[in-house]
């Protein structure tokens, strides 16, 4: 695992070069180390690469700012999100990934059990599996 010198503070883990890498991204007030447990256990073979937000709430960090009533601050996530799109784009070309330019998820038992939990949290019914 390495720390990265671009614009967003992150750690990488090179895995096997055959699975699509998995971006992490944690939620607010967390930082780049939230989800790693996830990918060790839903994907434990697979690269990742996971940023650190770059606005500090708390004691953490998040990717876009919200206004104080926590609603989306819709205009810096517009223009933080085309950051972290770059940002995406540049580190799949420094680590010499091979992105397909869609996202997946991981095949193993452990991942289909954490996307059942998580699409119940979510829209109505889950996407088909990829």
């Amino acid at each position: 695992m390495t720390t990265g010198a671009t614009p967003f503070q992150h750690l990488f883990r090179r895995g096997a070069a055959e699975a699509p890498p998995l971006l992490l991204l944690h939620g607010s007030e967390m930082d780049e180390q939230a989800m790693t447990g996830f990918a060790a256990a839903v994907a434990p073979d697979t690269t990742w690469i996971a940023p650190r937000g770059q606005v500090p709430v708390g004691d953490g960090w998040a990717f876009f700012r919200r206004h104080p009533d926590r609603t989306l601050d819709t205009g810096d996530l517009a223009l933080r999100a085309g950051h972290l799109g770059g940002f995406v784009a540049e580190a799949v070309m420094r680590h010499g990934l091979a992105w397909r330019g869609r996202l997946s998820w991981p095949a193993s038992p452990t991942a289909r059990s954490w996307r059942r939990r998580c699409w119940r949290c979510g829209p109505a019914s889950p996407p088909a599996p990829s």
